[in-house]
């Protein structure tokens, strides 16, 4: 059964490391989500070159396959920018939906025209400024 060898090893690898506490990460400074996803992209690079290496079947490909388990580690920074430009586009729409929220509930009150905001003031702390005007 070709591929056998392969698939034992790849998976044994994987969860002797799980079980045994092996933290990659920590051996190339990687720290919370950046560095679990580098532990987990080498872990499996390790693994699958050892089933690789291991499995006649595949010995022939193992350099190839161990190259295509490296190569899309180079897009995790990439993908991390990504992600952090959609999480801080995610926080400025929550500010907006809070400020528009405190801006009816003070016309609801009647104690105002509403809160107006100085440009300056709103770029670097607008919750603060927010109380500041309360």
């Amino acid at each position: 059964m070709d591929g056998f060898i392969f698939g034992f090893l790849d998976n044994a690898v994987l969860i002797f490391g799980a079980f045994t506490g092996v933290e990659i990460e920590r051996y190339i400074g990687g720290q919370g989500t950046r560095g679990a996803v580098f532990g987990a992209a080498i872990g499996n690079a390790v693994s699958d070159g050892i089933g690789a290496v291991a499995d006649p079947a595949l010995q022939a490909m193992a350099l190839g396959i161990v190259l295509g388990t490296l190569v899309p580690i180079a897009f995790i920074p990439i993908a991390e920018r990504v992600r952090r430009f959609f999480a801080a586009r995610k926080e400025e729409r929550e500010q907006d939906a809070e400020i528009e929220r405190l801006n009816k509930l003070w016309d609801e009150e009647d104690e105002g025209p509403g809160i107006v905001f100085i440009d300056e003031m709103v770029e670097r702390e607008p919750f603060v400024y927010l109380r500041e005007v309360k």
